[in-house]
């Protein structure tokens, strides 16, 4: 019996009890393990990864010593009394979209259905490719590792309705200009280390109920004149928990932070709602930091 994985499932069900969502409260149970999925090697540079998950994680991870592709573990858990077996649960899939790009997909097909399936996939990619990553969840824990500086994204798209969404990144070639990370109920952490941006970016991050803690370090030396002028903004926006953020920029950067907040506490540099640094017209690399939440509190704070 895997009990980490019954937990892991039992858990979001009962977060999902307590946000109003429709998904049973059956317990589920650890069934088994789909074949797991190897992707081949071959002439592909960019794989675009598709999942969608009723009930469950999402796992991704980079192994760099990879003989293949992709590979994808899928361990299943099915409601008790629901009748349905391991043989009839879905299976993740791929296809090449031509000799370049694969695509990567999975579906647990349970939206606006009784759900008789949680799955917990594990995701593991081989490095220097391009990643297009577009997870959504229901009631669903995802988690993002990728520190690899030969790995490319070029879109980035991860949502959940209920559950929790790690995401730590560092080193990677960053050209997506409107990323998402958005939760409803459920927390939000997120590290964003030394990321190398091809483009200015707008970040939208969203929790409805639930913490967001960021962990930004950015310490690349903007070099002039062949630097081109960039400006990273991030939309963080939440109705009930709190903000927290964590910075360690480059004493270069230019540094803009605006603040919203209905019921609580607003502690930022200058001990105002709002603070732009001094150097913030003349910088090539600009932060800015549109936070927002109805009830709670919001901390920026630099290392």
């Amino acid at each position: 019996m895997h009990k980490k994985t019954t937990f892991s499932i039992i858990l979001l069900v009962c977060i999902a009890a307590l946000s109003g969502c429709t998904i049973p409260l059956e317990k589920f149970e650890y069934a088994g393990d789909k074949d797991p999925v190897t992707v081949p090697q071959g002439t592909h540079t960019k794989v675009i990864l598709d999942f969608k998950v009723g009930v469950g994680t999402i796992t991704l991870e980079v192994n760099p010593t990879a003989n293949y592709l992709a590979y994808i573990e899928n361990e299943v858990s099915i409601r008790e009394g629901s009748g349905t077996t391991l043989d009839d649960a879905e299976e993740v899939s791929y296809a090449e979209q031509n000799t370049e790009i694969m695509n990567i997909q999975f579906d647990s097909k349970d939206e606006g259905i009784e759900v008789d399936y949680g799955y917990d996939l594990t995701i593991k990619v081989c490095n220097n490719i391009t990643l297009q990553i577009d997870f959504q969840g229901s009631v669903s824990e995802i988690s993002t590792t990728i520190t690899d500086a030969t790995i490319a994204i070029t879109s980035l798209d991860i949502q959940t309705s209920t559950g929790n969404i790690e995401i730590s990144l560092g080193n990677v070639q960053f050209s997506d200009s409107s990323p998402t990370i958005s939760s409803s109920t459920g927390n939000n952490d997120i590290t964003l280390s030394n990321l190398n941006y091809s483009t200015s970016t707008t970040w939208d991050i969203t929790a409805s109920t639930g913490t967001i803690e960021m962990d930004i370090t950015d310490s690349i030396v903007p070099i002039t004149p062949l630097s081109i002028s960039m400006t990273y903004t991030f939309d963080v926006t939440g109705s009930t928990g709190s903000i927290s953020i964590t910075a360690d920029l480059h004493q270069d950067h230019g540094l803009k932070i605006t603040t919203s907040v209905s019921t609580g506490d607003v502690t930022i540099p200058g001990g105002e709602k709002s603070y732009t640094s001094a150097n913030y017209n003349a910088a090539i690399r600009n932060y800015e930091f549109d936070l927002s939440i109805s009830t709670g509190d919001i901390t920026f704070s630099s290392k």
